[in-house]
């Protein structure tokens, strides 16, 4: 299973079992014959039950996404050594370099099927921006912005709000917080699983397989 995949499971079944303790709620808010010092010993008696298996999805969850990020970083340094030992390759991207300073690539297409080259090598895509910058050509000079930048330090950033997220509503704390008032209690729930589907879609919009951004 992708960290994707997994992340995405985690989050429902995360959000199923917050739902279940709401409805539990639910029952006992509205049972007549418990009193108000009734309720809140049979309420820190389901967070004590589900205490356990809430803190496994956080963990699970923690554990996915730095597994995420490690395989990304892995990636790209291996992407990287790969490249600048690859002679046919460094050599190529010299040519296209002096293509660019000769003025030899001057069409919208002849730019893409560059861009699509050097596509996931950070380092070339930069050194090709960059030689467009210093053209002398505006109509050259323009094709930097097709050039797509360097996400990597943003998709670690996104990545850690992930995970700060994952601290912040994924945990027993969240439930006992929202606790302290009964209506705040259902709300808080709602709040949990509002974010549960805001992850979700951010994951399934955002993110591939493997946790990079979708460029």
């Amino acid at each position: 299973m992708t960290p994707k995949r997994q992340l995405i499971d985690i989050f429902a079944r995360y959000k199923a079992a917050y739902e279940t303790m709401q409805r539990e709620k639910q029952q006992i808010d509205s049972d007549p014959y418990t009193t108000p010092a009734g309720k809140e010993t049979r309420m820190q008696e389901l967070f004590n039950r589900y205490k356990a298996t809430v803190q496994g999805y956080h963990d699970k969850a923690a554990e996915a996404v730095n597994n995420g990020i490690a395989g990304l970083n892995e990636k790209w340094v291996s992407t990287l050594k790969g490249k600048i030992t690859d002679a046919g390759y460094q050599i190529g991207l010299q040519n296209v370099l002096v293509m660019i300073e000769n003025k030899a690539i001057s069409r919208p297409e002849d730019m893409r099927a560059v861009v699509e080259t050097y596509r996931g090598d950070h380092a070339a895509l930069e050194l090709v921006r960059q030689k467009l910058l210093k053209s002398d050509d505006a109509n050259i000079r323009a094709y930097a912005s097709e050039v797509p930048g360097d996400n990597r330090s943003r998709n670690i950033s996104l990545l850690e709000q992930l995970k700060a997220n994952i601290d912040k509503y994924i945990t027993i704390n969240a439930v006992q917080a929202a606790s302290k008032s009964w209506n705040a209690f259902n709300q808080g729930l709602t709040d949990v699983s509002s974010s549960m589907d805001s992850m979700t879609q951010f994951l399934q919009t955002k993110l591939n397989d493997d946790l990079s951004l979708v460029e």
